[in-house]
């Protein structure tokens, strides 16, 4: 049987969410179960957004991600500036973070891969 979401790619443009602002980090979280849960191949789980917090987003996001339906998607955490979003979205799948600032990646270190970018802009 063929996964059709076996290679999927979930974008969440993440913004100025710091330790402060926790409550957008867990409005990004509930908004990403709420796509996945869309999908008759995942398997959802009944949630309260009212009732979840960091970490049991964490563990429901990590129980989607590593079932056989989305362990090889990829999740994209664009323009993140804190590393608390790192370490609530680390959830067993394959991750491209975007970030300016290189030290939100210091609680992944050693399993992952800074690529520097430059961006050029020409102007006629």
């Amino acid at each position: 049987m063929v996964n059709v979401l076996q290679n999927a790619v979930y974008w969440v443009s993440v913004g100025d969410v710091n330790s402060e602002s926790l409550g957008d980090l867990l409005s990004h979280m509930t908004d990403l179960m709420r796509k996945l849960s869309h999908h008759s191949e995942v398997e959802s789980d009944r949630w309260d957004q009212t009732s979840v917090s960091i970490n049991g987003a964490t563990e429901r996001l990590r129980r989607h991600f590593t079932s056989d339906t989305l362990r090889e998607g990829l999740l994209i955490l664009d323009d993140v500036s804190s590393p608390e979003v790192i370490e609530a979205f680390d959830v067993g799948c394959k991750i491209l973070v975007t970030t300016k600032d290189t030290e939100v990646m210091q609680s992944v270190q050693g399993r992952s891969h800074i690529i520097k970018v430059r961006l050029f802009y020409e102007f006629a």
